[in-house]
């Protein structure tokens, strides 16, 4: 496939293992009987082969192992997790090749080698220090035994089908760096043991079923750079004592049902990029203190219940991109300070009670592509100076009350979308889209309900990989820009692997300016082969086919494999692109796309991919 050559951070490597067709034949451990196999049929292992060396490779490490008990006691407690976890019902249906089956068995008898597992120097001492279990599809609890892996620096285990709860036990895995156990169907509370992992820097458990509140001692975890609790049941209030993370750059807490104000002393988060408290019951001010974090790149604050003026000091951050306070209860003027945001691709302040003037500086914002300005109180003129947003594609101004006629200006613009209706203006007007939004509607969109797309839509955007056009709107149909492709699928791979820290090798990309708001997602995607120039030119504004999507997709993601060769599947791929046609039979094989029609089988290779197309591939692409 080709395509990544990159350095990622020590934090950001993930071992994908796939185990398939390893012989269960003895190794060094035959001379210990096997228990009888239980019901599932998993072959067990025995313990004691920890003690004297079964599980190691040469004599000298046996010898080794009898002298270090904490390898002993590893070995021990792996047998025991993986003897627990075969024996359990829900993972009768493991493959045969599944890595927990693979455990000392023929290629991979000795620990060393067992999949997923990584051994390590902890301290001058030789332990288990990694395991990579993602995606297992492994069953029943995590067992409170983990705790005895004391050596552990990494442990990933999202993406998997838990029952019951984090263990509290996970509190004594004293050397823990990362901690990622997300979509892995874990129920509540979330110990509050978790802060003692004075070494910990990385805690995601997204995307469980966690309810009760946020323990308070989570504030004590000095270590800790990026905390995403994001897409549970959360209830409460945030602990003000997480405004102690000093070290701390990433704090997602959205789509919770947290209640009360926002702590201002997240204002001392001083290292903090990125900051989502989207969709909760958040109420009270947004604290003026927020405007002192200069390096935050994204302030999420929409769908809440928050009240009062917007801060001037938001106009202090500097480097935001990304500002979304949409949907809350937000009174008074909107601040001349935001003009000043010079980096913000997207601003969004729709569905408040914002009144009084669109200030003329926000025609000052040289990256933004989206002013959401919809459902406010808003009146006068619309400032002429609108009209100087080069990079606008959607300007929503609807539903307020801004009179006089719209400035020949913003008029001239070229942008993917402008609403103006629900105003007092005259004059010439742009028509409102067929798809706008009248009336209750289900989900986040009013535009796709009923659609095939429909429940991949919810799905993708809850994961944020891919934004509405506005507020309510998804704009299902629009086809998807170069810019956009590498923007969505920079985001998807980072969500897929767990929000790492990329180190992104800079392209020779003459024409993207380096402060366009893609551009770290166009350097990513080009750099890594996962979208190629034209020309010389990357092309931002020029729409991606179907048959370039299924390339770039199974570039960018190195589980989707593409056919070896092609195999004729599609009748309309015939003498097309190879790597494009292979790519295109690969997904379809995978099950990622279904084609565009049956009778005969086709692809629509040449047909410019649309907006709900791309999450649908996605969902698919990308299951939890």
């Amino acid at each position: 496939m080709g395509k990544f050559r990159r350095a990622l951070s020590r934090r950001a490597a993930i071992l994908v293992v796939v185990c398939a067709g390893l012989a269960l034949g003895a190794g060094p451990g035959a001379g210990h009987p096997h228990p009888a196999e239980p019901e599932s049929g998993a072959v067990m292992l025995d313990a004691a082969g920890c003690a004297d060396g079964a599980y190691f490779a040469e004599a000298t490490e046996a010898i080794a192992a009898v002298a270090n008990p904490g390898l002993v006691s590893d070995c021990r407690t792996l047998v025991e997790m993986r003897n627990y976890w075969l024996s359990h019902p829900d993972n009768a249906d493991l493959p045969a090749g599944h890595l927990l089956r693979a455990w000392g068995r023929g290629e991979t008898a000795h620990l060393a080698d067992w999949p997923g597992v990584r051994l390590g120097n902890v301290q001058g001492e030789q332990r288990v220090d990694q395991l990579f279990f993602t995606g297992a599809g492994i069953g029943g609890a995590i067992p409170p035994e983990i705790g005895r892996l004391t050596g552990l620096v990494n442990l990933r285990l999202g993406g998997n089908e838990f029952t019951g709860r984090l263990p509290a036990q996970l509190g004594e895995l004293q050397n823990l760096v990362e901690l990622f156990v997300w979509g892995a169907n874990l129920q509540s509370p979330i110990p509050a043991e978790l802060g003692q992992l004075v070494n910990l820097e990385f805690l995601s458990i997204f995307g469980n079923d966690f309810a009760g509140t946020i323990p308070e001692e989570l504030g004590d975890l000095r270590s800790l750079r990026a905390l995403s609790i994001r897409d549970n049941r959360l209830t409460g209030s945030i602990p003000s004592r997480l405004g102690r993370l000093s070290n701390l750059t990433l704090l997602w807490l959205e789509r919770n049902r947290l209640t009360g104000p926002i702590p201002p002393e997240l204002g001392s988060l001083t290292q903090l990029t990125s900051l989502r408290l989207g969709s909760n019951n958040l109420s009270g001010e947004i604290p003026a203190s927020l405007g002192g974090l200069g390096d935050l790149t994204e302030l999420w604050l929409y769908e809440n219940r928050l009240s009062g003026e917007i801060p001037a000091s938001l106009g202090d951050l500097a480097g935001a991109q990304s500002l979304l306070l949409h949907n809350n209860n937000l009174t008074g003027s909107v601040p001349a300070g935001l003009g000043g945001l010079a980096q913000a691709g997207e601003i969004d302040l729709s569905g408040n009670m914002l009144s009084g003037a669109i200030p003329p500086e926000m025609g000052s914002l040289p990256r933004l592509t989206a002013l959401r300005l919809s459902g406010n109180m808003l009146s006068g003129p619309i400032p002429p100076e609108l009209g100087g947003l080069g990079a606008l594609e959607w300007l929503y101004l609807q539903d307020n009350q801004l009179t006089g006629t719209v400035p020949e200006e913003v008029l001239r613009l070229e942008v993917t979308e402008m609403r103006l209706e629900g105003n007092q203006l005259t004059g010439l007007l742009p028509a409102a889209p067929a798809g706008a939004c009248r009336g209750e509607f289900a989900g986040r969109f009013c535009d796709e309900d009923g659609s095939a797309h429909e429940e991949a839509i919810e799905t993708v955007a809850g994961r944020g990989l891919i934004l509405g056009c506005e507020a309510d709107r998804f704009c299902p149909d629009l086809p998807v820009t170069r810019r956009h492709m590498a923007a969505f699928l920079f985001g998807a791979y980072r969500w897929w692997k767990d929000f790492p820290e990329i180190e992104v090798e800079p392209a020779e990309l003459p024409d993207v300016s380096e402060g366009a708001w893609y551009r770290t997602a166009a350097d990513w995607a080009v750099s890594n082969g996962v979208m190629s120039l034209a020309g010389g030119n990357f092309n931002p504004a020029g729409t991606v086919n179907r048959a370039e999507a299924a390339q770039m997709l199974v570039a960018a993601f190195d589980h989707l494999q593409p056919s070896p060769e092609t195999q004729g599947l599609f009748a309309d791929l015939a003498g097309w692109e190879p790597a494009q046609a292979q790519a295109a039979e690969g997904l379809y094989e995978a099950e990622v796309t279904r084609g565009c029609s049956t009778e005969p089988l086709s692809f629509c290779p040449d047909r410019p991919l649309t907006r709900a197309q791309l999450a649908s591939l996605l969902f698919r692409a990308l299951p939890t």
